[in-house]
């Protein structure tokens, strides 16, 4: 039989040992009050943040001011038609970009080509007749030439007549002719008087042929003026149904589908031009230290989910020019539904004053009459405007109401 005593005394060495540390430690934790960790890390850790918070706020504050009455401007470019008719061809669309001479709308140019086609025919016509009076103008020259040959011909022989007239008389007179040859002598003079005199009327009525001739070559020419400019013109319509762009930049308002019928200057669309820039309106208080050229950080509508940040505002963004149109509808719907600073307002839990608005988020804090010193911070869709101290009640509304009543 083994003898285990010694093996024993020494656990219950073990187990003394041990009992008497514990009694050490539980002293010690006595003598000196125990600090946990998170009653002193946390505290410490709270009051940086709350410490550091306040000196960016401070800082964003003196050198950052923003403001939500901001919209977005450009010259806007309206197209329009310069003739009218039905559309045939639409090749751009909203928000596509455009380059300058790019072709947009075609017009059907069926009547303008018609309308051409008369104008030029008209034309060639007016040459042809331009023409024929120009051979009658050379023929009459011709005749006028004529004419003062012939007339010089019957002077010649008037002369000679008279010439010979005078002799005969004189001869006559002293019985040296025969009554016959003076009659034949006077005869010959009053022909020779008649034929001249028919001359000259006949020069004089192939001169003033010639001179009407003339007079109608010039209203030819005038016409001809006239049916050039027609044709031209009907040129300019021909080529006005094709719209191109005038300037690059991106479609917006779009207002034409294919197949509509258009009228001279009805408007088509818009053109948002490369150049757009910001509109931002800010309290005196926040021009202090603003310069010229600064950085700006844009955030667009909630709607378009579109943050920018150039350098300057400068308008070259692309993707700004497609929000133009937009952004201006969206900021004045923005003002008309958004209750103003001081209206009262209906909230869930109670009425209130509004004391602040934000456009972009449509946040509204309110303060209740019931607890005025906290505001609360509701959404506009969330509230009825008060007017005169009664909620505004819209007609379905009342309809609804009176059906219960009639139940």
């Amino acid at each position: 039989m083994e003898d285990k005593t010694p093996n024993n005394s020494k656990e219950e060495l073990e187990e003394k040992a041990k009992e008497r540390l514990k009694i050490k430690k539980e002293k010690a934790k006595k003598k000196r009050p125990e600090y946990k960790k998170k009653r002193v890390v946390v505290p410490v850790i709270t009051a940086c943040i709350l410490v550091l918070t306040g000196i960016l706020a401070a800082i964003h504050s003196t050198y950052f001011q923003s403001t939500d009455d901001a919209f977005v401007e450009g010259r806007l470019v309206s197209i329009a038609p310069r003739v009218s008719g039905p559309v045939i061809k639409l090749l751009v669309d909203d928000n596509d970009e455009v380059k300058a001479g790019q072709l947009l709308v075609e017009i059907d140019p069926a009547d303008y080509e018609v309308k051409l086609h008369q104008a030029e025919a008209k034309l060639a016509e007016a040459k042809a007749q331009l023409n024929v009076t120009e051979k009658q103008i050379e023929e009459g020259g011709s005749n006028v030439q004529q004419s003062y040959e012939d007339l010089n011909s019957t002077k010649s022989k008037l002369d000679f007549a008279a010439k010979d007239h005078k002799r005969y008389t004189d001869m006559y007179k002293e019985g040296i002719v025969s009554k016959q040859d003076y009659d034949n002598s006077s005869t010959h003079y009053t022909v020779a008087q008649a034929n001249h005199k028919a001359a000259n009327e006949k020069s004089k009525a192939i001169q003033s042929a010639l001179e009407a001739h003339k007079a109608k070559a010039e209203a030819v020419q005038a016409e001809i003026k006239r049916l050039e400019a027609e044709v031209e013109q009907a040129k300019l319509n021909l080529s006005y149904t094709k719209i191109y762009a005038p300037q690059t930049g991106m479609i917006s308002a779009r207002s034409v589908e294919t197949g509509n019928y258009v009228q001279t200057g009805q408007p088509l669309m818009e053109i948002v031009p490369e150049q757009v820039w910001v509109v931002a309106n800010f309290k005196e208080i926040q021009l202090t230290n603003m310069k010229k050229g600064q950085p700006v950080s844009i955030k667009m509508a909630k709607e378009q989910g579109l943050s920018l940040s150039p350098v300057k505002i400068s308008g070259t963004c692309g993707r700004l020019m497609c929000c133009l149109k937009y952004e201006q509808n969206c900021y004045e719907e923005f003002l008309r539904t958004t209750p103003k600073v001081g209206a009262y307002v209906e909230t869930a839990e109670g009425r209130g004053r509004v004391c602040e608005t934000n456009l972009l988020t449509g946040i509204l804090k309110v303060q209740l009459d019931k607890n005025p010193d906290a505001p609360i911070a509701v959404n506009k869709a969330d509230v009825k405007l008060l007017k005169d101290g009664r909620v505004q009640v819209s007609r379905d509304e009342i309809k609804a109401l009176k059906g219960l009543e009639d139940k």
